[in-house]
C-alpha cells in the first residue's frame, strides 16, 4: 500500500493513543474549572445503546420496532495521574453530598478529543453532566518503582459527537 496518494496527501488510520480529556463546563462547586485537562493514557466507555420497543399494530403479523430509552456507558479514565488534588476533592464532595447544594453544582461536561499525528483534533465526544462515580489510586508499595496510577469513572447523562472544523 503506498504511503501517499498522487496529490501527496496521506490517509492513515488514527492512532488511538493521541487524545485529550478536558473539562468544558463545570458546576459552581466542582474544583476543576473549564479548560482543565486530565493526564490519562486510557479512556474507555465511549458507548451508547438504545432500547428497542416492540409495538403490535392492529392485525399485522409482525411488531413495529420503536426507539426506546438511550443509555450511555460510564466514561472511565485510567492509567494516569493528576498534578493536584482536584479530582479527589471532587469525588469527596460527591461522597459527602450533604452540602445543601443541588446536584447540578457538582456536575461537569467532559470532552474527549481524538488527535491526528500532528495533534490536530479530528473527532470529539462531549459527555454532559458528568460526575465521578469512583476513584481508585493504585496500591502503594515501598519496593516498587512504578508510576502512581489513578483510575476514575464518570457517570454520563448524555453524549454527542461534535463536528470538527477542518
Amino acid at each position: 500500500m503506498p504511503d501517499a496518494y498522487a496529490d501527496g496527501t496521506r490517509n492513515d488510520p488514527y492512532r488511538k493513543f493521541n487524545f485529550k480529556v478536558e473539562v468544558t463546563r463545570s458546576g459552581a462547586h466542582v474544583p476543576l474549572g473549564a479548560g482543565y485537562e486530565f493526564a490519562f493514557s486510557e479512556v474507555t466507555g465511549l458507548q451508547d445503546a438504545t432500547e428497542v420497543v416492540s409495538y403490535k399494530e392492529g392485525d399485522r403479523t409482525y411488531d413495529r420496532k420503536l426507539f426506546g430509552k438511550t443509555t450511555f456507558e460510564n466514561l472511565v479514565c485510567s492509567r494516569g495521574t493528576s498534578k493536584d488534588r482536584n479530582l479527589e476533592l471532587w469525588r469527596q464532595l460527591i461522597h459527602e453530598r450533604h452540602n445543601g447544594n443541588g446536584d447540578d453544582d457538582l456536575r461537569a461536561d467532559l470532552k474527549v478529543t481524538l488527535l491526528d499525528r500532528n495533534k490536530r483534533p479530528v473527532r470529539s465526544w462531549s459527555n454532559l453532566d458528568c460526575w465521578p462515580v469512583s476513584l481508585e489510586i493504585e496500591g502503594l508499595s515501598g519496593d516498587a518503582s512504578d508510576v502512581l496510577i489513578t483510575r476514575v469513572e464518570f457517570a454520563v447523562e448524555e453524549r454527542s459527537l461534535e463536528a470538527i472544523a477542518v
